[in-house]
């Protein structure tokens, strides 16, 4: 078929340019393969916060906010 000879020959250009770059491409690949199940997203969503908290916790084992207790206990005056 020759599209050039078309009423909307620019439009199917357009969106032929469109759909042939990187992104929109992988994009569309990502969501049919890897997405095409709420659960998918859900379970991402989750395995994400998981990721954050034990981030979170490393941080604060290493970097703790309150200074320790020696054991000694220290009169106030």
């Amino acid at each position: 078929m020759n599209y050039n000879r078309q009423a909307f020959s620019g439009l199917y250009k357009d969106v032929h340019r469109y759909c042939d770059r990187w992104w929109p491409r992988n994009k569309a690949a990502l969501r049919r393969d890897y997405f095409a199940s709420p659960w998918s997203v859900i379970s991402v969503v989750v395995a994400a916060l998981v990721v954050f908290l034990a981030a979170t916790q490393a941080y604060f084992t290493v970097f703790p906010t309150l200074p320790k207790n020696d054991g000694c206990v220290r009169a106030r005056r």
